[in-house]
């Protein structure tokens, strides 16, 4: 439940820009072999879009909470959205490897900061419910990305137009946030409330990080690599195989909502035990592959198993 009626223009606008972080995660995967061709790059050549998308986040993760308390909630995301459209800006018209290189990380460094500061506004102001439909928003993003690609590509709009119309939906949504910024003020009672909370015991802090570092290399490494590994290792059809990358994002969007819907029925510590067992099966029968098509199944199991896992974490961070 919203607990500020004033904060729900701010989470609408939350959960829009989730939708926008998901795109480009679920699009690259898909547009890659056709990218890759643009700029005569081998297959591998993702290992550096990644590395700098993830140095971009990791960086702007790290000062957003020391942004978000110098210039309030609404200025950091809407500099994240603004880094954000540039970099995906970047991709839809480079005609350069260098600069798209360049791109992946400014996107990384607008993405990272829109996580940080959407999860931190919405851990106050909504509750369980509206923290699942946050990242159930960044499903939807990223399921859509692949199917955007796809039908771009097959109606011969090339993998450019996709990131094109991306930074213009961005720069509307932008405009909106500026419209309506004082929506995202945090009552100080509640900023207080976290602000007072005791430090978590170090031990426990690297056992959280630990983890989050592995479910998020995780999620990433699946959704970039495995159309790669579908359509250039197993010879699935490119269509076919982008419904399949699609499907795992679905299956993660359908998680999140559904987990949306139940609240606090489900405790966070048990959906991450299930959770987390329930990948590592998903994930070795996806490697393994003993049947013939049985990859394109897990595929969808998988995002299914890992809806719980980031939401989860982030909920019981702050009581730790």
């Amino acid at each position: 439940m919203i607990k500020q009626a004033k904060g729900r223009a701010g989470l609408v606008l939350t959960f829009a820009f989730f939708v926008l972080l998901g795109v480009p995660e679920g699009a690259l995967g898909a547009a890659w072999p056709t990218m890759r061709e643009s700029f005569g790059q081998p297959v591998s050549s993702l290992a550096w879009l990644g590395a700098l998308y993830t140095v971009g986040y990791l960086l702007s993760t790290v000062v957003t909470g020391h942004l978000t308390e110098r210039i309030g909630v609404s200025r950091t995301l809407r500099s994240g959205v603004g880094m954000t459209v540039i970099g995906v800006g970047l991709y839809a018209v480079s005609p350069w490897w260098w600069l798209v290189i360049l791109a992946s990380m400014a996107t990384g460094l607008g993405g990272g900061t829109v996580d940080a500061a959407g999860n931190s506004y919405c851990a106050v102001v909504g509750g369980v419910r509206s923290m699942n439909l946050l990242h159930a928003m960044f499903g939807v993003g990223a399921t859509a990305g692949p199917l955007l690609v796809t039908l771009s590509l097959d109606l011969g709009g090339g993998w450019r137009s996709v990131y094109a119309a991306l930074a213009v939906v961005q720069l509307v949504l932008l405009g909106l946030a500026t419209r309506y910024r004082d929506e995202f003020r945090v009552p100080f009672s509640e900023q207080a409330a976290v602000a007072n909370r005791r430090p978590m015991p170090r031990r426990l802090l690297w056992l959280m990080l630990a983890v989050f570092f592995f479910y998020v290399s995780s999620e990433a490494a699946y959704g970039q690599w495995s159309f790669s590994v579908l359509t250039e290792d197993r010879g699935v059809d490119t269509t076919l195989a982008g419904w399949a990358l699609a499907g795992y994002w679905g299956g993660l969007t359908l998680g999140r909502f559904l987990l949306s819907y139940l609240g606090d029925r489900v405790e966070p510590i048990r959906l991450l035990h299930v959770s987390l067992v329930s990948i590592v099966v998903a994930a070795i029968v996806f490697w393994v592959d003993p049947l013939p098509g049985l990859d394109l199944v897990a595929l969808p199991v998988l995002g299914f198993s890992m809806a719980g896992v980031f939401p989860a974490l982030v909920l019981v961070t702050p009581a730790w």
